[in-house]
């Protein structure tokens, strides 16, 4: 966790697949408000109590599909200093990729659990304009092929 939210700080920042909140507690504390998308209903709720648990009130969370958030043009370009994202083992759909290169968020964090996702929409994000800052690789799970990588990301 520390790895991941450890220096990022600012006014906003846009969290995607943020299941209970894992991250969106650390980042809630170093910015002035986040804003959370979580598609799953039983995620929203354990969600909006881990929030309400750790007193956390600068956060505003939309249970919504991201395809549809996207396609509904909820966010703006550079609306947010930071966007945070840990998608599931899939990755993202290509379109979803591409829109939120379109967002031009100065830095992205991106966490992944599959690698081989991850580089194809690395390759995606960085042909749009992103900088690899940082790769950090992570054994949690040892003897297994398992690893989860936090890769940061920033548009110059």
């Amino acid at each position: 966790q520390r790895t991941a939210t450890e220096g990022l700080a600012g006014q906003s920042a846009l969290e995607l697949f943020s299941g209970v909140g894992f991250f969106t507690i650390p980042l809630s504390r170093n910015f002035e408000q986040v804003e959370v998308v979580v598609g799953n209903p039983f995620a929203v709720a354990d969600l909006e109590e881990n929030v309400r648990e750790n007193g956390v009130e600068n956060c505003r969370i939309a249970g919504s599909d991201l395809s549809a958030a996207l396609r509904e043009g909820r966010w703006r370009v550079g609306q947010f200093d930071l966007l945070f994202i840990d998608p599931p083992r899939s990755g993202l759909p290509k379109t979803a990729v591409e829109s939120i290169a379109h967002l031009s968020c100065p830095n992205f964090v991106y966490v992944s659990c599959d690698p081989a996702t991850l580089a194809r929409d690395l390759r995606i994000l960085l042909s749009s304009g992103y900088e690899m800052v940082s790769l950090d690789l992570l054994d949690l799970f040892p003897q297994t092929h398992h690893l989860e990588t936090i890769a940061r990301l920033r548009k110059p």
